[in-house]
């Protein structure tokens, strides 16, 4: 969502309540980079690169994303839970979600499979069909929201997969949808 250039106004206008953890946020290291026009001479490609730990920082000072911590023991269970199967990021993600009866904005298989098993033991907390919601989701809700038409939202696709190095899977349920565009 970041590799969108347009986060901010994507968050404000969907109804969810956005939220990261705070080991993602503060922790991991948090860089997108794509291959910035063409290669100049003799130096090779230019690689674009955007940090985000800053914008991250921004967007909780504005209160447009909330930050959460591990801090109760059934978290902490969580969490050791998750990472046994999961990077940190995730792990601390899925955790936090599961417990605070939220959803997972993930497009990683594994990550997926996860969440929906752990939901589904626990009855799914989150009430809803899935406990993730994939990139491609979120783009086209926020698209119909704020009444982008496809023109439109063509340079947003094209920057997350160029950033972002992104096109979704063929099993997302927008994967058509998506490639028509770019």
């Amino acid at each position: 969502l970041f590799a969108s250039g347009r986060v901010e106004e994507l968050l404000k206008a969907l109804s969810y309540d956005f939220a990261v953890a705070r080991y993602v946020a503060e922790e991991e290291v948090l860089e997108i980079g794509a291959i910035a026009g063409e290669a100049s001479e003799g130096t090779g490609a230019q690689v674009e690169r955007v940090v985000l730990r800053p914008r991250i920082a921004a967007l909780i000072e504005n209160a447009t994303l909330r930050k959460l911590e591990i801090s109760s023991v059934a978290e902490q269970r969580e969490l050791i839970r998750f990472a046994s199967q999961l990077d940190d990021g995730e792990a601390h993600t899925l955790a936090l979600a599961l417990m605070h009866g939220g959803r997972v904005a993930t497009d990683d298989k594994k990550a997926i499979r996860v969440a929906e098993d752990a939901w589904d033991q626990a009855s799914n907390p989150a009430g809803t069909a899935s406990p993730c919601l994939r990139t491609s989701e979120l783009l086209f809700e926020w698209a119909h929201e704020v009444g982008i038409d496809d023109p439109e939202l063509v340079p947003v696709l094209r920057a997350i997969t160029r950033r972002a190095t992104f096109l979704p899977p063929k099993s997302d349920p927008h994967f058509e949808r998506w490639l028509r565009l770019l």
